[in-house]
């Protein structure tokens, strides 16, 4: 079959003829026991006794994956962290009209199409989010394209538009509140004088 097999010490190396594909270990008991999957001359897997490297996307439930990490499926995790530190940005500048930009957005109930995509691995029961065409129209830094041509929505990123949303209806609220305190005041002050005017004509 044209499977070459070696020993180094304490590790076995499992190449093919070309020597371009191989598997190698290193298993000699030592903080150093790697694994090593390599082919067309480039390592592509290491594994390491308190972490793993991977130099292609990943794909979980999907052949042909197009992102570094690709799941068909549901995740479950405790938390995620996205990078945000603002050494990372650069043009920094505030979400304008954020408050109209949310009133514009649509949110949806919604089932997963699964017999149209089986190997979607998609949830069967009730789901809540957006259509992410709608939402392209309206923010699309919101909105990626996968290399099928399917839209994704980054739904974390929906939060900072939310929060200067609010704050721009709470200036609208709080500029509301002045102005029926102006005018309560003015109707008390006109109410007064109306007595006072009563008053004088008895």
């Amino acid at each position: 079959w044209g499977v070459g097999i070696s020993i180094q010490g304490n590790g076995i190396n499992i190449h093919d003829s070309d020597n371009d594909t191989w598997v190698s270990t290193d298993l000699s008991g030592s903080d150093e026991d790697i694994i090593r999957f390599q082919t067309a001359g480039d390592e592509v897997v290491r594994f390491e006794e308190d972490k793993s490297y991977f130099a292609q996307p990943v794909g979980i439930g999907i052949e042909d994956p197009s992102y570094p990490l690709h799941v068909n499926g549901t995740v479950r995790a405790g938390w995620f962290s996205l990078s945000s530190d603002q050494r990372f940005k650069r043009e920094i500048t505030p979400i304008p009209s954020a408050l109209d930009k949310i009133l514009k957005l649509q949110g949806v109930n919604y089932y997963w199409n699964t017999s149209a995509f089986p190997n979607m691995n998609f949830d069967d029961g009730k789901q809540v989010g957006f259509i992410a065409q709608e939402v392209e129209k309206i923010i699309p830094e919101l909105v990626d394209k996968d290399s099928d041509g399917y839209l994704g929505v980054n739904y974390a990123q929906v939060t900072p538009v939310l929060v200067e949303a609010i704050k721009e209806q709470q200036i609208k609220i709080d500029s509301l509140n002045k102005e029926v305190a102006d005018l309560k005041q003015k109707v008390e002050l006109l109410l007064k004088a109306m007595e006072k005017g009563g008053d004088k004509n008895e």
